[in-house]
């Protein structure tokens, strides 16, 4: 199983003190992120190399379901779905 969670700049940035800056005159908003216009972000995949546990499969599904991309976007990601 491999699922792509997101694409971050801003992952964490509550929890210290970092500046997010313009790239080329490019604001590094979800909107850019998304539509991948700003440079400079990063993956972020959950993979299983093994065979997957019906817990494991459950965990990945929850990743993608409404909740859990509320959570990806709370802590600072920018999800892969919307709702």
């Amino acid at each position: 199983m491999v699922i792509l969670c997101a694409k971050s700049t801003e992952a964490f940035i509550n929890f210290i003190n970092i500046k997010l800056l313009n790239i080329e005159g490019i604001e590094p908003t979800v909107q850019y992120i998304k539509n991948n216009t700003y440079p400079f972000t990063a993956e972020v995949y959950i993979i299983n190399t093994q065979n997957i546990s019906a817990d494991g499969n459950k965990l990945g599904e929850w990743f993608l379901s409404e909740q859990g991309q509320a959570l990806v976007e709370d802590v600072g990601y920018v999800p892969i779905r919307e709702f």
